[in-house]
């Protein structure tokens, strides 16, 4: 993660931004599931978030904030997942510390449904508007296609959003190595009723009506 993060900080300074925050979300409601179409249960899993990758402390600490900020907007579940989309700050609702401008930008990944999510942070409007936008949307797809797998598994957004559980994960893996119910019960120490309702909950949560069915699905969410 250090590797990445290190990434990262040059691609701030490649952009002329105060600060990024990455981490891989779904490319759109339609793919988001059926458990995030509550507006509150979305709010509650974007507000919990903890696989971000920031440039820096108050990158980091922006998270939370941004996402009040943008659950006060009608239509925000929009907003979040249009490919751009920026977010004024007023003076007195920041401090000297944060930024005025955050303009997010939702890439998606070609031959899948998740997206790589990049919110760069400005302390003025007038550095945002001199900022060229059609530019860094290249620089971010460029820095998008040095990504490697274990990118993926370090920050994957389907665990983060609570979509799946780590244990469902790794029965979903165990699953498109090809092993047995048997096999899968041994090795995770599992009850077979065990395994089987992991599975059911991810045929649920990914809305395959089949094994085969599911780990298609899993593949194009980038979960094995």
């Amino acid at each position: 993660m250090t590797e990445l993060r290190d990434k990262l900080t040059e691609l701030c300074d490649e952009v002329k931004a105060e600060g990024i925050l990455f981490c891989f979300d779904m490319q759109s409601l339609s793919s988001s599931l059926a458990y995030l179409e509550s507006e509150g249960r979305l709010y509650n899993a974007l507000f919990n978030r903890r696989m971000i990758l920031t440039t820096d402390l108050i990158s980091t600490n922006f998270w939370q904030r941004q996402v009040v900020h943008m659950t006060t907007h009608k239509g925000f579940r929009q907003r979040f997942y249009a490919q751009s989309d920026f977010w004024f700050y007023k003076k007195n609702e920041v401090s000297r510390l944060e930024p005025s401008v955050v303009h997010s930008y939702l890439l998606p990944i070609p031959a899948t449904k998740v997206a790589c999510r990049f919110m760069l942070l400005y302390d003025t409007r007038e550095k945002w508007l001199e900022s060229n936008m059609a530019d860094i949307e290249s620089r971010l797809y460029l820095w998008m296609a040095n990504l490697n797998i274990g990118d993926y598994n370090n920050l994957n957004v389907f665990l983060d959003y609570k979509i799946i559980s780590k244990v469902s994960h790794m029965v979903l893996q165990c699953l498109a190595a090809g092993q047995s119910r048997n096999k899968i019960a041994k090795e995770m120490r599992l009850t077979l009723r065990g395994v089987d309702y992991h599975v059911s909950l991810l045929k649920q949560s990914l809305r395959a009506k089949n094994t085969a069915n599911l780990i298609f699905s899993a593949s194009l969410l980038r979960l094995i």
